[in-house]
């Protein structure tokens, strides 16, 4: 027991805030039980990376409901995982080690059923083979920014969202170009488009209903990324 402080309240917050941040590519819900004295606005807390809260006094029972309310990811079958799902991935780390010179590590794999993005940038491909489908490139803005600054040697300090843009829908082309060399001749051969790159906190992407959403969240010295693989198959 005991009065919960201003400084206590700023040190909980700042957790949260670290929390959100390292499983915003996990798909993993943070979900905060407040203290009784706290009076902190339940905003701020879900502002800086909480999923939900929970009141003082809540049952195991309901923060375990609350938990399953908001997970939206499941496990991927180990057939998509290493015929589909790896070519994809392994073609991220190769793309990423020659355009960037930095090395990505795979911190997980699931399917996820939302539309919400936890990136800030996104580039989106068309995917047209036996199945339609999509890949998207996610990155916070920070990561996507530092990749371009590793690539572009010469370029500014802050480079410019347009610049940012193009760079990152290059990587993702250059990802999806090496991972359809990897799977000519099988069955998830596929064709190209053109990709398209849109920014904004908590944007969503839509994906064609009843096809698999499989996501590789990576992690590397610059940051967190990801890639959204969604197919019918």
């Amino acid at each position: 027991g005991g009065v919960v402080g201003k400084r206590d309240i700023d040190e909980a917050i700042e957790w949260f805030s670290r929390a959100g941040e390292q499983t915003r590519y996990l798909s993993m819900p943070v979900i905060v039980v407040r203290a009784a004295a706290s009076r902190e606005p339940q905003n701020r807390i879900l502002a800086v990376g909480a999923t939900s809260v929970c009141e003082a006094g809540s049952s195991p029972a309901e923060i375990l409901a609350e938990l399953r309310a908001h997970t939206i990811s499941g496990p991927v079958l180990s057939e998509l995982r290493e015929r589909l799902l790896r070519p994809f991935a392994d073609a991220a780390v190769t793309t990423l080690r020659e355009m960037a010179g930095i090395d990505i590590a795979t911190r997980c794999v699931y399917q996820k059923t939302g539309y919400r993005m936890f990136g800030d940038v996104s580039a989106i491909l068309g995917l047209l083979g036996r199945g339609e489908g999509s890949l998207v490139g996610s990155f916070p803005e920070t990561t996507a920014a530092a990749i371009v600054r590793r690539i572009l040697a010469q370029v500014e300090q802050d480079p410019s969202a347009g610049v940012v843009h193009d760079c990152i829908g290059e990587i993702c082309n250059v990802i999806a170009g090496q991972a359809r060399g990897r799977l000519a001749g099988t069955p998830y051969e596929f064709a190209l488009s053109t990709p398209t790159v849109i920014s904004g906190a908590n944007h969503e992407i839509r994906h064609k209903p009843g096809a698999p959403c499989l996501v590789v969240a990576f992690s590397s010295e610059l940051g967190e990324l990801a890639l959204q693989l969604c197919m019918s198959i």
